[in-house]
């Protein structure tokens, strides 16, 4: 699509020739090649190792109430699941996963996880603004 934006390519072709041989020379949205060898299950597999409750950091400001912003956090994002965890597999018909399949000490240890590291980023917030 970059080349049908006259404006896009003539960006990406002076960032190439300005960075000639240098990362900030690359395309931002990657080459033809890169982007067409990607598929539904390395986009999943990146996503799934990516996002997780470890890499979850979540900032709120403001006159807030700290057990709501915990609780709304716990909700949202209680579910995520912990780094190393095997991905969750979809049905064949590509509809959500059995939630008979989950294992109950995984998600368990998931929102134990989650609330654990809310609790400790309130504290600190709490003892830092007090």
């Amino acid at each position: 699509m970059v080349e049908d934006t006259p404006d896009d390519l003539v960006h990406e072709l002076f960032t190439q020739g300005f960075w000639e041989n240098h990362p900030l020379g690359r395309p931002i949205l990657g080459t033809k090649e890169t982007v067409e060898s990607f598929n539904a299950d390395l986009l999943r597999d990146y996503f799934s190792g990516a996002y997780t409750a470890q890499n979850l950091i979540v900032s709120a400001v403001g006159n807030l109430e700290h057990e709501r912003v915990r609780e709304l956090v716990e909700e949202k994002f209680g579910s995520l699941r912990r780094a190393g965890e095997p991905r969750r597999r979809r049905g064949a018909a590509g509809g959500a996963e059995d939630p008979r399949s989950a294992t109950r000490s995984s998600s368990r240890a998931t929102c134990a996880s989650a609330s654990a590291a809310i609790r400790r980023i309130t504290t600190t917030a709490t003892r830092a603004t007090c």
